[in-house]
């Protein structure tokens, strides 16, 4: 069994999420991924531009390592930076030209719920389906709120690394579930899974 961490799973999907795009002549549904080298082929690397982006891929990599002490502080450093490769990364370009960027008021829409609209309107998966991956990710956004409010000491707590972990699974399992609904739906033949994702046992 192929044994990786929640962290490098986790990139993996949004790499593989960004690529069936690619292969689907879409523009990437998140604006930044964060591939292992080491899982790269040479026209992967140029079309990552990892020349240009390597700093940010291996900072953005270092900010999601395990807590290095479970403290309130750390876990609402780390929820700032999950979030910032989950909902604040969304890329609002992908939706363009499919639905309704706007609400009625000529608000902006969020791109988390241009996301649900999409898996609901255009690719018509159940509704448990997008509210999963939906309320997963709001989740996140959620906790970045609330942690600062709901504890006001910042004393050494293991549970934050239980909750470390359980937040990231979920986040896993959500993009999973998100890369295989893109999966069916563009049905790109020359596509692939890569196999260490597909067998992991993220731990």
């Amino acid at each position: 069994v192929n044994r990786v961490s929640p962290q490098t799973a986790l990139f993996g999907e949004i790499q593989e999420v960004n690529k069936i795009c690619r292969l689907a002549r879409e523009p990437n549904l998140f604006r930044e991924s964060f591939p292992d080298y080491n899982n790269l082929t040479a026209e992967e690397w140029q079309a990552e531009s990892i020349d240009e982006r390597r700093h940010i891929i291996d900072n953005m990599r270092a900010q999601l390592g395990r807590l290095t002490k479970p403290t309130a502080a750390q876990f609402r450093y780390f929820i700032l930076e999950l979030d910032k490769i989950l909902s604040q990364n969304l890329n609002k370009e992908f939706f363009a030209g499919k639905l309704e960027l706007n609400e009625s008021n000529g608000k902006g829409k969020g791109t988390r719920k241009l996301l649900k609209e999409y898996l609901n309107n255009i690719i018509g998966v159940p509704e448990d389906v997008s509210n999963e991956i939906y309320n997963s990710l709001k989740k996140v956004s959620d906790e970045r709120i609330t942690p600062a409010h709901r504890i006001t000491e910042n004393k050494f707590n293991p549970t934050y690394w239980d909750m470390q972990l359980d937040i990231l699974k979920n986040s896993v399992k959500s993009i999973r579930k998100l890369r295989k609904v893109f999966t069916e739906h563009f049905d790109i033949q020359n596509y692939s899974s890569p196999e260490w994702l597909d067998e992991a046992r993220i731990e």
